[in-house]
């Protein structure tokens, strides 16, 4: 069996394909990346959101699971998670808003860039998860860029979906076709990545 580090399975999907695979950014995602860049450059530099969708949309952020008020001060390091979310309900939403008017409430845990010096910047990967609607908008267009993920998370995921049929339909074009087939030949690759990317 192939170590972790070994070369990750790669699976070509089409383009509208990519909306199957969208509750699995919940789970959370490997993707390259500039790295040392604000969450803002990361998005609209490297990812190619505008600055409008990102402020209609993205209301709530989490750098390594610190809320972020303000994504144009916050630089992205290697290896770390960013969490994505537009808006959610209830005090716990408002309260984690970002700039809202509830966040003075979470002060201790709001995350601030300590360091006044520049993160180096350079290729690097971080850990990408994206919840409710940002799943479905975000997810695709991430999914043009590649990500990765352990191949045995991926099989679990599948044997979870409803639309077990229609992701092993989209992954395995010119291989395994029987879901069950599919799931066990991931689980014989374990902690390998697997990356899948939109095109």
């Amino acid at each position: 069996m192939l170590g972790p580090h070994a070369k990750p399975l790669r699976f070509e999907i089409n383009e509208e394909e990519a909306q199957h695979f969208a509750l699995l950014f919940q789970h959370g995602v490997f993707i390259r990346c500039t790295t040392g860049v604000t969450i803002e450059e990361l998005l609209v530099a490297h990812f190619g959101f505008t600055r409008d969708y990102l402020e209609k949309r993205l209301t709530t952020v989490f750098l390594d699971g610190a809320p972020v008020d303000d994504i144009s001060e916050a630089p992205v390091g290697d290896g770390m998670a960013l969490a994505l979310s537009s808006s959610m309900p209830g005090l716990a939403g408002a309260t984690l808003r970002r700039k809202g008017t509830l966040s003075s409430m979470r002060r201790s845990i709001t995350y601030h860039h300590e360091d006044g010096r520049p993160a180096p910047v350079h290729a690097g990967h971080i850990t990408i998860k994206l919840f409710n609607i940002l799943a479905q908008e975000m997810g695709p267009i991430l999914m043009k860029h590649g990500i990765c993920i352990d191949a045995l998370k991926l099989a679990e995921f599948i044997r979870l979906s409803p639309q077990k049929v229609q992701l092993v339909s989209a992954m395995g074009k010119n291989t395994i076709k029987d879901p069950e087939e599919f799931i066990r030949m991931l689980e014989q690759h374990a902690s390998r990545k697997v990356e899948i990317v939109a095109g």
